[in-house]
């Protein structure tokens, strides 16, 4: 076969080497939607892949070589042909690209409006190229349907694949053999009539590349392709090709961008040209236009600078004219004025103008950068034979894949940097793609948008494909679907050779379309049933669509002349449920209807009866949830439903609802055990994982809460089921810097869920900015009405703006909606305090503490309700239950029960509490021992008295307490504090508060709290004439409270005297 003609391909298999059958039934497609525009099947189909430049940037119209490869994406065009001279075109995707039609005009063919961006305007071009190149003056009318997969403006060079495959389709309807040569210079010369100043690199690839090849080409002095095999490394070299979507039409932004850059090259070529003596040079003077490698090979050629090695005189070349761009445009760095360009050439601006053709492709700028543009094609250059020579010369090496990947990361930055062709969003792309494991990455094709190629090894490819999806495109486009993404960011590897045709001497048939799809005579049941299942796509899709609404009866209706297997399926399975739905619901629907009658013991019979006909309807599980009320036991949903994994889920998620687990997942714990056997079959389970999760910020556990949260956005990133808990874990441990990114992730990915909202109103509740935290909390709420989690934040909102009014009826929506969100019923009693309305506050804390009977929150606030109106005895069992369950509070209960009994009369028991309370701060050091020879020297009879009062004092602690174990920790504890009394006692007699104050260790550093005691201590002894021991406890205030010292010094003298 001659190699400089375009082959004909006869099946698909010829044309791809991957997802064959997808390709086939695309191509059926087409010839079917053909036949339905034109009434008749296409002649033959011509094709343009689209391409990867790998290295080599903005290069090609300078006349340098360039390393592209080509790729399965295309454009492919159905054509048949008729003697009308009348041209008709279609587009595959007809809503997004209208049809259009133009008549052959033998003055100048067609007419292009180069000012107007259209989609046909890039055939017409590749048509008037095509015709030019024929000279003929009766041309074939042309029924055409385009379909391209190639997307537009990404850098895949989908307008060159479209110009090229227009104009094979052209030659090839018009009788003209198919030259490879001539199509490339026909389609580079045809894509200037849309404005755009190309080099030739992108047809060149589409047309002349070959299979499982990349290929080196090279433009000056004639059109060379050269073939080149990558390293085979282990693991292989992949390229991944991820599109920014930002896009990039040459076209419409070429006057400041692309042809800029053509002309600030060709200028920076005609001034090196002059400064270096070789631009009379008949090279040079005939040059229309004058390239950078027509200067490099002219001087060059002048001062014999040649080499036997063919690399090695590229390399000495190239960084002579490197050399000489320093020396010539150094001191310009920022850029050269038209003038001081024309200048330089002795030209006026506009004779300088028409030799680099701006007349033609008209361009703005204030500056020419001739030193960053030079630089950059010199030294991309050099970057592409290097990365030829690699690999040529390392076929297996392993340090391959690295010294590709890090000529590739050059070559992005030398377009960045000196070239401005990248944007922001590229290198992001390129930064997260070297962190996740490529070796190299880079912008392809023109830049200013459009996509990047990034060489990873094969093993790599997936976890790297998924790390750009979780941090790029999650973040700037988290609406795309995973079937979207697939499109966007994929794999390639060079594609098979280009340009092919299926053709028929007559239209294509139904018989040619069965060859052209490899359907074989006795036909191949899997291609067969795929291709049903295509004709079939709309009615299962619209079938779905009824199957997931539940209207299994409707689905099964809809399908009823589908033969695909998946369509059959469809309707078996949608009949099967429609039967079992019948049953189910007919018992679901009347418990719905005795729930919305009030009859809740009904429904909730009901509700057990669907659960045990069919175990994972999880909609009526929660609605046995919705029947229990706030103080019933839940105990017999357990008895009366049968054993599921689905109930083991459901127990487990009730008792946290009912709040029934506080200390710990013991073993003999029900949520443990029901949380033990849910990770024994579902380990790494998002649901699992939430259940242990709440559990956790239940009991105020909020560091491992967080821990297990992250766990879950590490196994599914788009898990937004518990960011609502996340976000009041990360309120209540006030850190707003993780708020603010988890409010700015969940916006991302969906800004209009209600737990958005809910995250975004408690973001700017710890700013403060409490009036957009109720917008988004009511957002939440339109969203969602019965979210009641939110109404009961909404009331705190409301409590912190002073609108009692609004935080009540927030409050009870919240409590109408679940009645054991003992949350929302203790915000109601903090806003009848706030009322001053202490026995409406403590209707509603008693209702929360039902719920949460050891929340030492709600105690406290009940305690003070009790106090405001003067039930001193109840608030004092109150301050009793949170000393002995709640440590935190151990301090504030101690005092405040010591106040508490001496408002009520009961010093001796406040006396008590105030001892344990400095129990915890003092202790008596092991070597502290009283001269015993001052002990024989005193009055036995009255040492023997006080020690026989603090004996008498400790013993009334048993009269005090109750017989629980609590209890006893109390008396043994004023029991250690009977000693230091004992040495307090005896160091006063020695009137010694020095002593006093070294045999006492610290535990901890005296404050407010054990001042007042010690002080209250001293009084109450004082009361009771025990003058000694009231001594005692001033020397140790004097000596450990400096604040309190004047006091205690008072207290001495007034002792003393």
């Amino acid at each position: 076969m001659d190699d400089s003609l375009v082959p004909i391909a006869h099946s698909i298999s010829d044309i791809y080497s991957e997802n064959i059958l997808e390709q086939a039934v695309r191509y059926k497609k087409l010839c079917d939607q053909f036949k339905e525009i034109y009434n008749e099947y296409p002649t033959f189909i011509a094709r343009a892949p689209g391409r990867v430049n790998i290295i080599g940037e903005h290069i090609d119209y300078c006349g340098m070589p360039v390393f592209p490869m080509a790729i399965e994406l295309d454009t492919i065009i159905a054509v048949s042909t008729n003697d009308s001279q009348t041209v008709n075109i279609a587009n595959a995707i007809s809503s997004k690209y209208p049809p259009i039609s133009f008549n052959f005009s033998p003055e100048n063919i067609v007419e292009i409006d180069d000012t107007v961006h259209d989609w046909g305007n890039y055939f017409k071009c590749g048509y008037k190229g095509s015709l030019e190149h024929l000279k003929i003056d009766n041309p074939k009318g042309m029924n055409c349907l385009v379909d391209g997969v190639v997307p537009v403006g990404s850098g895949l060079s989908s307008s060159s694949a479209f110009v090229s495959c227009t104009a094979m389709a052209t030659l090839k309807a018009n009788g003209a053999p198919l030259d490879k040569k001539v199509i490339v210079d026909l389609s580079v010369a045809s894509e200037r009539y849309v404005g755009v100043n190309g080099g030739g690199m992108d047809q060149t690839c589409s047309v002349m590349a070959k299979k499982s090849s990349a290929v080196f080409i090279e433009f000056y002095p004639s059109l060379k392709t050269t073939p080149v095999q990558f390293p085979k490394t282990d693991p292989e070299i992949s390229f991944v090709i991820a599109n920014t979507l930002v896009v990039s039409n040459k076209q419409v932004t070429a006057p400041v961008c692309y042809n800029l850059r053509v002309v600030e090259t060709r200028i920076a070529a005609l001034i090196m040209a002059k400064l270096l003596g070789i631009d009379k040079v008949s090279t040079c003077q005939n040059a229309d236009p004058l390239t950078l490698k027509i200067v490099m090979d002219e001087y060059s050629q002048s001062q014999n600078l040649s080499d036997e090695d063919p690399v090695k005189q590229w390399i000495s070349r190239l960084e002579k004219m490197l050399s000489f761009v320093e020396k010539f445009f150094g001191d310009h760095q920022d850029g050269h004025t038209w003038e001081e360009c024309a200048n330089l050439l002795n030209l006026s601006i506009e004779e300088m103008k028409l030799k680099v053709h701006t007349d033609k492709f008209p361009v703005r700028a204030e500056k020419l950068m001739l030193y960053k543009r030079s630089k950059h094609v010199f030294g991309e250059t050099l970057r592409v034979v290097e990365f030829r020579q690699t690999c040529e010369s390392q076929g297996s090496s392993a340090g391959a894949l690295q010294q590709l990947g890090e000529l590739m990361n050059q070559s992005q930055e030398s377009c960045d940097k000196l070239f401005d062709c990248s944007c922001p969003e590229i290198n992001e792309l390129c930064s997260i793609a070297r962190k996740h494991g490529a070796t190299g990455s880079r912008l392809t094709g023109a830049g200013w948008g459009g996509c990047t190629i990034s060489m990873v090894p094969s093993d790599k490819v997936d976890s790297f494909i998924a790390s750009l999806k979780s941090e790029f495109y999650a973040k700037h486009h988290p609406s795309l679907t995973e079937d979207e993404l697939q499109d966007i960011v994929f794999s390639t590897k060079p594609a098979t050779e280009q340009l092919n045709f299926i053709n028929d001497e007559n239209n294509l048939n139904e018989n040619d379309l069965n060859q052209l799809l490899l359907i074989p005579e006795d036909g191949n049941s899997s291609t067969i049933d795929f291709l049903e299942e295509t004709k079939e796509e709309n009615v299962f899709v619209y079938a779905k669509i009824v199957f997931d609404q539940r209207d299994f009866m409707k689905a099964q209706y809809i399908l009823r002349n589908c033969t695909s297997n998946k369509s059959l399926f469809l309707k078996w399975y949608s009949c099967f449920l429609n039967i079992e739905k019948a049953e189910l619901e007919g018992t679901a629907d009347k418990g719905l209807i005795y729930n919305k009658l009030g009859n809740k013991s009904k429904a909730l019979k009901l509700f057990i009866k669907s659960v045990n006909v069919y175990q994972y309807n999880w909609t009526a599980w929660l609605m046995i949830e919705g029947c229990i009320g706030s103080e019933e036991n839940p105990v017999y949903i357990y008895e009366y439903t049968k054993n599921s994994i689905a109930k083991t889920a459901f127990m487990a998620h009730l008792s946290l609802q009912f709040q029934s687990v506080f200390n710990g997942l013991d073993s003999g714990n029900e949520f443990s055990e029901n949380l033990y056997h849910l990770k024994t079959f579902f380990s790494d389970s998002p649901f699992v994982m939430g259940l242990e999760t709440l559990y956790y910020y239940n009991i105020r556990e909020f560091e491992k809460a967080e821990n297990l949260l992250e766990s879950i956005y590490r196994i599914n990133p788009y898990n937004f089921s518990f960011v609502d808990t996340h976000s009041n874990i990360l309120y209540v441990r006030g850190d707003d810097e993780k708020l603010s990114q988890l409010a700015k992730r969940c916006s991302e990915h969906n800004k209009n869920r209600p737990e958005t909202c809910c995250v975004i109103g408690n973001y700017y509740s710890m700013q403060s900015e409490h009036e957009k935290s109720v917008l988004y909390f009511e957002r939440a709420l339109k969203l969602n009405p019965e979210y009641y989690t939110v109404w009961t934040l909404l009331g705190h909102e409301y409590i912190n703006m002073k609108n009692t009014s609004r935080a009540i009826n927030a409050y009870r929506r919240a409590v109408s909606l679940n009645q054991r969100d003992y949350k929302a019923w203790y915000g109601l009693g903090l806003t009848y305090e706030l009322l001053k309305l202490p026995e409406y506050s403590k209707y509603y804390f008693h209702k929360a503490l039902t719920i949460r009977p050891d929340d030492h929150r709600i105690l406290i606030a009940l305690a003070n309700s009790y106090e405001s109106t003067n039930q001193i005895q109840e608030a004092i069992e109150c301050y009793k239950v949170i000393l002995f369950e709640s440590p935190e509070e151990k301090f504030n209960s101690l005092q405040k029960l010591a106040l508490l009994y001496d408002q009520n009369g009961q010093k001796s028991h406040a006396s008590q509490y105030h001892k344990v309370l400095l129990s915890h701060y003092i202790s008596l050091e092991r070597d502290a021992i009283i001269d015993q020879n001052y002990h024989n020297n005193q009055n036995p009879k009255h040492f023997n008295r006080g020690e026989s009062e603090l004996d008498s004092e400790s013993e009334t602690i048993s009269d005090l307490e109750t017989e629980d174990s609590k209890e006893e920790r109390f008396v043994k504890m004023i029991s250690r504090f009977g000693k230091i009394e004992r040495h307090l006692y005896s160091a006063a007699r020695l009137n010694n508060p020095e002593y006093t104050a070294n045999s006492i260790s610290e535990l901890m550093s005296f404050d407010e709290l054990a001042s007042q005691s010690l002080l209250y201590l001293a009084k109450y002894e004082l009361e009771k004439n025990n003058a000694l021991l009231a001594k005692g406890y001033l020397h140790l205030l004097v000596t450990s409270s400096p604040d309190y010292e004047e006091i205690g010094q008072n207290m001495l003298l007034s002792i003393e005297k």
